[in-house]
């Protein structure tokens, strides 16, 4: 990993997409396998990784992304308040912060979505439903009115974020990809820009 120094200058990617939790809402293996491949490129990238920190897709990215050694970033979880400290830290969050916001509503002002929204340099939508898509909408909401952060897709054939599928994301300005190296490849174009650093 990289000195402290270093790190501070590193952009953050946030990966966000359902926790797997809960009737008839458990990740599929091809859908586990997208995220950890994911997490392990943002690696490969020299980024810090961010997600909820939390089981499901969260724990997937988190894992692939510590699979890459050595590597610069870490992988940082942002965990709301109230939640099993089973599920919360997952056991790859190499930096947790634990916030007091329950956010029993996504979008509202009790939501960690928010600090995750602001943090990201390039957030990374996996399939979701309600809390995956209020953080998807609060990133295009703040990617209008900031310019930040760059708001990708991925999902695969039968994905969605609740109910919301590729083209109609795409309607809405978000770039949308079907794979791993589809994300790999942008965010390596991505880190490649001369404007593209941690500074705001």
């Amino acid at each position: 990993m990289a000195t402290t120094a270093a790190a501070t200058q590193l952009p953050i990617v946030a990966v966000i997409g359902s926790a797997g939790t809960g009737p008839g809402n458990t990740i599929t293996k091809p859908q586990w396998e997208l995220a950890f491949a994911i997490g392990a490129s943002i690696a490969e990238l020299g980024c810090h990784l961010l997600t909820g920190g939390g089981p499901g897709i969260m724990v997937a990215a988190s894992e692939g992304f510590c699979s890459i050694s050595p590597r610069r970033g870490v992988s940082i979880g942002v965990i709301p308040a109230g939640r099993s400290p089973r599920n919360y830290p997952n056991n790859w969050v190499e930096v947790p912060i634990f916030t007091h916001l329950h956010g029993e509503n996504p979008r509202g002002h009790e939501s960690r979505n928010h600090i995750n929204i602001r943090s990201a340099r390039v957030l990374i939508a996996l399939a979701g439903g309600r809390g995956t898509r209020a953080e998807l909408d609060l990133a295009i909401e703040h990617n209008t009115t900031c310019n930040r952060p760059v708001v990708y897709a991925c999902l695969q054939d039968g994905d969605d974020i609740e109910g919301r599928r590729r083209g109609q994301l795409e309607a809405v300005g978000v770039v949308c990809f079907e794979t791993a190296r589809e994300v790999s490849d942008a965010l390596a174009a991505w880190c490649d820009r001369p404007e593209t650093s941690f500074t705001r």
